[in-house]
């Protein structure tokens, strides 16, 4: 029964088949031409898409690369036109023509055009599509914090170096100033580093003109004490470095036992490094919200006892006629004032006071130690808006980008005698092993944890492979890392580094 239901049902369907195949195939021929061209348009259009968005992002790369590497309208142009050429080449979809670079004050304006032969649509009479774009850049600085963090070390002598980097410095700073038009907008501050950091009047509560600190004092001590715990007469702060029995501005790292106690092997880590420590009474899974780094007082140089004998010390003997005499001298130590390989140039605290910035690029003397890590510790403190600087925005403030950039020029080397890390006999800390590896631990917290932007810059051929290297890992990227080996190259550096930070805007 089933068999012949279906049956019946297969015949008829074949014979229906057999009798329509025709005026389908007849319907599908005149269909096909519509077909094929919606395909063929299709493809045109996406094709011309597609040469629209490259020809776009080229020009918005060329301008970018421009505005950020030149200031010179020629050099603007040339720099568009290498840029576009690398970004669009011949091969490209596309035959791209007409590319023009208009420089109007801050703006810089690129446009092209760019040509696509259709395949498809010239059978109805589209042969091709011109496509024209434009870019607008804005070579404007717009809510920037900068830390210059920069060594001025004795080594900065050779080749009056120390003269280039005040050179290299002074362009950086002006060239900020000059490409905005709101100086508000700019902050920058300055930490020359080389054993220690000089912090200045800051620290007792004071600015340079004798006017309260509005952050107020955050020095321990303000007297001065031997090695034996002696309190010797009550400092006062000095801008005079000779001065033998006041404090100049360097602090150190220790805490208040460890400097105190003439027996303590004082190691200050973790206080001497950027770190985090969550506060209970906050949310710790919120960066912003952790406490980092320790909370001072920080402690005052204090003055520098060698322990060793000077020459003469001990027994004087003489032999006249065959005969011995001997004579027992007072033995004395070498004593230096607590300006002791301190900088020469105080910090200079994050402010949008161009001259003021000037004036302290303009007395960085050559003396001291290298203590990268040091200066990089600083550099965070004058950037964080904790204590004990605070001019800068909260770290939640989007509006502001937040930078640092530190420089050297060799290895990082403890003074036998003395530095930021207390009496060196009185820690078992090694270099530059374990400086090298204390500047990594703040330089990762600081990209890592706060999203600060970090440049570095090895200067000159006295830095090892070693130290380029733990440089070049604390850049934020390889290409925020410079070896400057001349002069020349440490002024174009930082020239370099000035115009990149500047808050390019691209508008359609």
């Amino acid at each position: 029964m089933s068999g012949g239901i279906l049956g019946f049902f297969r015949r008829h369907i074949i014979d229906y088949m057999r009798g329509t195949a025709g005026a389908i195939m007849v319907a599908f021929a005149g269909g096909l031409p519509i077909v094929v061209g919606a395909v063929g348009i299709s493809l045109d259009m996406g094709q011309a898409y597609l040469v629209r968005q490259r020809l776009g992002a080229a020009l918005d790369a060329s301008a970018l690369a421009g505005a950020a590497t030149a200031t010179d309208e020629e050099d603007i142009r040339e720099k568009v036109e290498d840029f576009f050429e690398m970004n669009y080449p011949e091969e490209k979809i596309g035959v791209a023509y007409g590319l023009d670079v208009e420089v109007d004050g801050d703006d810089v304006i690129v446009s092209a055009d760019a040509d696509f032969n259709t395949v498809f649509m010239r059978f109805i009479g589209i042969k091709k599509f011109t496509i024209s774009q434009e870019t607008i850049v804005v070579r404007e600085v717009r809510g920037l914090e900068v830390v210059l963090v920069v060594d001025v070390t004795g080594s900065m002598a050779t080749n009056n170096n120390i003269a280039t980097l005040r050179q290299a410095a002074t362009s950086f700073v002006n060239i900020l100033f000059e490409r905005t038009n709101n100086p508000e907008s700019i902050k920058i501050g300055i930490v020359p580093y080389s054993t220690s950091v000089n912090v200045g009047p800051y620290g007792v509560g004071l600015t340079p003109d004798g006017d309260d600190f509005e952050d107020g004092d955050f020095v321990g001590e303000t007297f001065m004490v031997d090695w034996n715990g002696n309190e010797l007469p009550r400092n006062q702060y000095t801008t005079n470095a000779n001065h033998a029995s006041r404090w100049f501005g360097c602090v150190v790292e220790a805490n208040e036992d460890g400097w105190r106690d003439n027996r303590n092997d004082n190691d200050p880590y973790p206080n001497d490094v950027v770190q985090i420590r969550e506060d209970e009474n906050d949310d710790d899974t919120d960066p912003a919200s952790m406490i980092v780094d320790h909370e001072g007082p920080w402690p005052i140089y204090q003055y520098t006892n060698y322990g060793q004998n000077l020459a003469g010390c001990g027994q004087t003997c003489t032999t006249r006629n065959g005969r011995t005499t001997c004579t027992t001298n007072t033995c004395h130590y070498m004593r230096n004032p607590p300006s002791y390989n301190c900088p020469r140039t105080h910090i200079t605290p994050l402010t949008s006071d161009q001259d003021e910035l000037l004036a302290s690029i303009a007395t960085f003397q050559a003396y001291g130690n290298t203590m990268g890590n040091i200066g990089l510790l600083w550099g965070y403190r004058v950037l964080s808006p904790e204590y004990p600087f605070q001019q800068s925005a909260a770290w939640s403030d989007t509006e502001w980008r937040k930078v640092i950039i530190v420089m050297t020029d060799g290895v990082n080397t403890m003074d036998s005698n003395y530095s930021a890390l207390w009496r060196t006999r009185r820690h078992n800390i090694e270099a530059p092993d374990d400086l090298d590896d204390r500047f990594s631990e703040s330089c990762s917290t600081m990209k890592t944890v706060k999203g600060v932007l970090v440049y570095t810059v090895t200067f000159d051929d006295g830095v090892s492979p070693d130290t380029k290297a733990v440089y070049r890992n604390c850049a934020t990227t390889p290409a925020q890392y410079y070896d400057a080996p001349s002069q020349a190259e440490l002024i174009e550096v930082f020239e370099k580094i000035s115009r990149e930070l500047a808050n390019l805007h691209i508008r359609s």
